[in-house]
């Protein structure tokens, strides 16, 4: 997700993979904002699959506690490893968006 890129990196006039120190607050909201943007699709979407296949219920109110979390001041919930961060929880329905289509990684 671009999003999740956009918070680790803030490409500078001198390097295009800075890291981000989120000391641009600008940047950041703008992130955010993006996120929030994509966890509005992500309800409509889990609204619909979950109506399909019951275990697509719930990202989109994970996704949002996550985003909701980071927009309290708590940054490391768009990408916290090993915790239900925005993007733990984009890339889990990503892997069972892609196991319930049997898609192959990898298979063009």
């Amino acid at each position: 997700m671009r999003a999740c890129t956009d918070w680790q990196l803030r490409p500078s006039g001198v390097d295009p993979l800075a890291v981000n120190d989120h000391t641009d607050r600008a940047w950041d909201q703008r992130v955010l904002n993006t996120l929030s943007e994509l966890g509005g699709e992500l309800r409509s979407l889990c609204l619909e699959l979950g109506d399909r296949l019951i275990r697509f219920r719930g990202y989109d109110e994970r996704f949002a506690a996550a985003l909701k979390r980071a927009e309290d001041g708590e940054l490391s919930w768009v990408n916290r490893p090993k915790a239900d961060s925005c993007h733990t929880v984009w890339m889990e329905l990503h892997e069972d968006l892609v196991a319930t289509l049997g898609v192959q990684r990898g298979a063009e």
